[in-house]
């Protein structure tokens, strides 16, 4: 997710990029030689098919039987997506199950695909937007806009004079305490008051300036996102990351954003100067996003 973490939960608009330089796939063991990776992986995916299966509101989504009968046959998920980095591990996941064992596939109504994607990724995180299978299962950067209306767009970001990297926080994070802080922050007036009349148009601005090529809006939007987030979701900013936040902020080279829900793995860095961001960041920390 480039922009609306968080934010889309309540209202704003959200902008969904699939990251080309992450695979993941279906795969099947051969023999009894298995790692023992592979043979968790199996244990969890079976897991997530019995929750599926036991569950009213998934049972029908997916052939939880063919499911089930695949895994015992060694069928596993082969990814090299990082888990409890922000980068759509689980999302790729449940694309790729929904692709696969779907009961009955949906083409022509995204929005009712994108809350059945949202129910069965709700086992990981314990709430789930669907945005990030969405985007997976489309390959296609997606918008969600104000009415919550799924739109496919096109947009070349190097035409705002803006590069956007990913940094390797070297931690992780389990989504659904940081979202269950989110809804927690929520029922406080002044938070929520800052969320609608600052933070929520901000995630707005940045997305019609990214949209649209506006450089000056996005890269001010970018900002007041950076700065909201430091001030007002700290325990989801590293704390090793917190100086280097502010110094974004302060010395204007670059600016950091969540990536997902952020709390580790990785961390955004908008910069108009690229070579900046190589000044104050270790060259094997960073991967070149767009």
């Amino acid at each position: 997710m480039l922009f609306g973490e968080y934010s889309v939960i309540v209202g704003s608009k959200a902008l969904v990029i699939p990251f080309q330089r992450f695979s993941a796939g279906w795969n099947k063991t051969v023999g009894d030689d298995v790692s023992e990776s592979i043979r968790q992986s199996i244990l969890d995916l079976k897991s997530w098919c019995n929750h599926i299966s036991s569950n009213p509101s998934t049972s029908a989504l997916l052939n939880t039987e063919l499911f089930r009968n695949d895994l015992e046959e060694g069928l596993y998920f082969d990814s090299s997506i990082p888990q409890g980095y922000g980068a759509g591990s689980s999302g790729a996941l449940v694309a790729a199950a929904y692709e696969r064992f779907s009961a009955e596939k949906i083409t022509d109504d995204l929005p009712l695909l994108q809350s059945k994607l949202a129910l069965l990724e709700s086992y990981f995180h314990g709430n789930s937007s669907g945005l990030d299978p969405l985007a997976c299962l489309l390959a296609n950067p997606i918008l969600i806009d104000e009415n919550k209306q799924v739109n496919f767009v096109d947009f070349n970001l190097p035409q705002t004079g803006l590069s956007v990297f990913l940094v390797d926080s070297k931690t992780t994070a389990k989504t659904g305490p940081l979202v269950e802080y989110f809804h927690q922050e929520m029922h406080t007036f002044r938070f929520f008051k800052k969320l609608d009349q600052s933070y929520i148009p901000a995630v707005n601005q940045a997305i019609e300036g990214i949209l649209t090529n506006e450089t000056d809006q996005l890269v001010l939007a970018v900002k007041q996102i950076s700065d909201f987030q430091l001030n007002h979701l700290k325990p989801m900013i590293p704390a090793h990351l917190e100086s280097k936040w502010r110094l974004g902020l302060e010395s204007g080279d670059f600016t950091m954003k969540l990536c997902g829900s952020g709390g580790g793995g990785y961390m955004l860095v908008f910069a108009e100067n690229p070579a900046k961001v190589s000044q104050h960041f270790e060259e094997d920390l960073l991967l070149k996003l767009l």
